[in-house]
């Protein structure tokens, strides 16, 4: 599977690549988790935000 996305701000991947797999989000104030539908794989990605710019994304696939 191959994604084509232009990115001109490196905050906006997390949401475009969730539009492109058609995945799940929970969030509450500081996080959204990513489930990764089961015809693409197992796992979730997880961004929590710090503070407006700066954010920790984990990935567990």
């Amino acid at each position: 599977m191959t994604f084509n996305i232009l990115n001109t701000v490196i905050h906006d991947l997390f949401d475009q690549f969730t539009e492109r797999i058609e995945g799940h989000v929970e969030q509450n104030q500081w996080e959204q988790r990513l489930t990764v539908p089961s015809h693409i794989g197992k796992g979730s990605v997880t961004r929590t935000r710090i503070r407006p710019g700066m954010e920790i994304m984990y990935t567990n696939i």
